[in-house]
């Protein structure tokens, strides 16, 4: 029943009303909360957001070179959290160091 009513091909009916109850909910919460959370990772995703486009470039080199080199780390299971976390934090870590220290601002555009 759950992969009739949100399957990811068609907009089925139960995709379209999570989309209705989420984003509401989050809508408020961000306009409520936009100041503390502003505060707390304001120094992370307003860099981000004034280089989006650069993020984003930068973030498609990080998810290849993970997928190209991941699979020959022995043990490495893409699907276990306590491996998969620390990498998409070392991939925010290094995309956010590229930012602050202005890495490719030439060639990869803003």
């Amino acid at each position: 029943v759950l992969a009739v009513l949100f399957d990811k091909h068609v907009a089925r009916v139960g995709r379209v009303v999570a989309f209705g109850i989420w984003f509401p909910l989050l809508y408020l919460i961000l306009t409520l909360a936009g100041r503390p959370i502003l505060r707390g990772l304001g120094w992370l995703l307003v860099p981000f957001g004034q280089n989006a486009l650069y993020v984003y470039a930068l973030h498609l080199f990080a998810v290849y070179l993970g997928a190209l080199a991941l699979p020959y780390v022995a043990g490495f299971d893409r699907f276990n959290p306590l491996h998969n976390t620390p990498m998409q934090v070392l991939a925010v870590a290094l995309i956010w160091m590229a930012v602050r220290f202005r890495l490719f601002f030439d060639v990869v555009p803003r």
